[in-house]
C-alpha cells in the first residue's frame, strides 16, 4: 500500500489540479484559488526552530543574524474564504503561542522557502487534508495542500550566505526545493 501511494500521489495532485481548473471551467461563477495561510509563532513566544537555526548558523557556518523566524506555509486550493478562516483557527493554529495571516509579508532583510520537490510525498499535506475533512465535516473534491517552510531573516546576510544557509542548513537537495529573496 505505501508503494503504490507514493507513486499514485504526484498523479493525485495533478489530477487535482486538473480538477480545479475544469471545474472553474465549467462553473466560472465559483471562486476557486490558491490562499496561502502562514502560521507563525507570536513575538511574545519563544521560538526553538527558529532559535536553533540561529545557533546552527553561528556555530556551523559561522554566519551571524540577529533573529531568524520560522513559519509553517499552507497553499490551499479548493475553499471558500469562510473556510479558509474556520481551518486556519481550528486546525493549523494554537491561539495560545501561534497566529496565522493569509497571503502575508514577511518583515525581514531575507525569506527563504523550502519545499518537497514534485513526486515526494508531503505528509504534512496529506495529514492536512484529512483534518480539513474532519474540521469542514464534508469531503472535498477540489480541496488540494501543499506545505513548505518559511524562513525571515534579520541581518546583514549576502546572496551567498544565503545559498549556503539553504543548501547546507535548511534544505536536503535530493528532496526538497528551495528559493530565497530579498525582502
Amino acid at each position: 500500500p505505501t508503494f503504490g501511494y507514493v507513486f499514485a500521489q504526484p498523479f493525485h495532485i495533478g489530477f487535482r489540479s486538473a480538477f480545479i481548473r475544469l471545474n472553474h471551467f465549467f462553473f466560472p461563477d465559483r471562486r476557486i484559488e490558491m490562499t496561502q495561510i502562514n502560521v507563525s509563532f507570536k513575538k511574545s513566544a519563544f521560538e526553538a526552530e527558529g532559535a536553533r537555526i540561529k545557533k546552527a548558523l553561528q556555530d556551523d557556518l559561522q554566519i551571524t543574524a540577529k533573529e531568524v523566524r520560522v513559519s509553517t506555509i499552507y497553499n490551499l486550493e479548493g475553499l471558500s474564504d469562510e473556510e479558509i478562516t474556520l481551518v486556519a483557527e481550528k486546525l493549523f493554529c494554537d491561539p495560545i503561542t501561534q497566529e496565522y495571516a493569509t497571503n502575508q509579508k514577511a518583515e525581514c532583510n531575507w525569506i527563504a522557502s523550502v519545499s518537497f520537490k514534485k513526486g515526494v510525498t508531503d505528509n504534512t499535506a496529506h495529514t492536512a487534508i484529512i483534518g480539513i475533512k474532519d474540521v469542514l465535516k464534508k469531503d472535498l473534491k477540489a480541496l488540494s495542500v501543499q506545505t513548505a517552510k518559511q524562513y525571515a531573516f534579520k541581518g546583514k546576510l549576502t546572496e551567498k550566505q544565503m545559498k549556503t544557509i539553504c543548501s547546507k542548513l535548511l534544505a536536503n537537495e535530493i528532496i526538497q526545493n528551495y528559493s530565497y529573496k530579498k525582502c
